[in-house]
């Protein structure tokens, strides 16, 4: 059974774009939303003048999501995670941001050590979600922590993981994460058609977020010139193998595009995904619905 949380979300200036403050029950942390245009007016929230992790989040020349993960220690006569945040602001080499997240806790707890085990921490886990670049140069130094201390920063960042994707930014939740336990249940659909000479094989899954096409999944080499140039670059740009095979898990926002991008024609994505039985996803969601409302 799945356990409810208590959140609290304090919007600090009446309105979801700006900046926010999120708390969790039961729980020390303390993470902030600050938009960058709103640094100057944020001298005021004490917390945001203690030790910190900081993530700063934007997009790169292609559009891509782009997040750089740092540390700010609490320096002589400086600001903590404020003052890094007002020098990045100034940085032309950092000009990709637009947002910032900050991470520290509501008895200022962090030291060197703690920020230097939950950067490299957090650095990792984004390398293993894969759904942000990374704009840190160099995976940063963990250091030398202790078991208890392992544990206790291991235990923050579980508990981090809530409020940052509520805050808009799920790059720690795995990108095929569901609600069913996955080794209870086969949730892959499957896709076969033939367009032209060749035989178009894909694999995909549906999730929290929406429909998961799977690394795998082999891509037509042709495309329909009345197709959506935006799905035709995306095509583009993911890597492929030399049987134009994809490299990647992308994700999509409805099963037809899924289709489409394998295709490269128009496709209804209810139809052409199937279950491992051959039930088209259209009769399957039917009867999965059905079956869930008779309970």
């Amino acid at each position: 059974m799945v356990k409810g949380k208590s959140v609290n979300l304090f919007l600090i200036d009446g309105e979801v774009t700006g900046r926010i403050k999120c708390t969790l029950a039961n729980w020390t942390g303390v993470v902030y939303k600050i938009p960058r245009s709103l640094l100057a007016e944020s001298k005021s929230i004490a917390a945001l003048q203690q030790s910190a992790i900081y993530m700063l989040f934007g997009t790169n020349d292609n559009n891509e999501p782009l997040v750089y993960i740092g540390q700010a220690g609490v320096r002589k006569n400086e600001d903590g995670a404020l003052r890094c945040l007002m020098e990045h602001d100034t940085d032309g080499d950092k000009d990709f941001w637009n947002e910032a997240i900050v991470l520290t806790t509501s008895n200022d707890s962090f030291g060197p050590t703690d920020l230097n085990y939950l950067e490299n921490r957090y650095f990792n886990l984004a390398l293993e979600t894969k759904r942000y670049k990374l704009f840190n140069n160099a995976e940063p130094n963990k250091g030398n922590v202790t078991e208890e201390k392992v544990s206790e920063l291991e235990g923050y960042i579980e508990f981090s993981n809530l409020p940052i994707g509520l805050l808009g930014k799920k790059f720690l939740t795995p990108i095929d994460e569901t609600t069913e336990d996955l080794s209870k249940v086969d949730r892959r659909l499957y896709l076969s058609q033939r367009v032209g000479v060749e035989d178009i094989k894909g694999f995909a899954r549906e999730t929290n977020e929406g429909f998961l096409l799977l690394k795998g999944s082999k891509v037509s080499r042709k495309w329909a010139p009345k197709l959506s140039e935006v799905l035709k670059s995306k095509r583009d740009a993911v890597p492929k193998d030399k049987n134009n095979c994809i490299l990647e898990d992308i994700m999509f926002t409805s099963p037809s595009a899924a289709a489409m991008f394998l295709t490269g024609q128009s496709t209804n994505g209810l139809i052409a995904w199937k279950t491992k039985k051959g039930i088209t996803l259209k009769e399957h969601r039917y009867k999965s619905n059905f079956k869930k409302l008779q309970k």
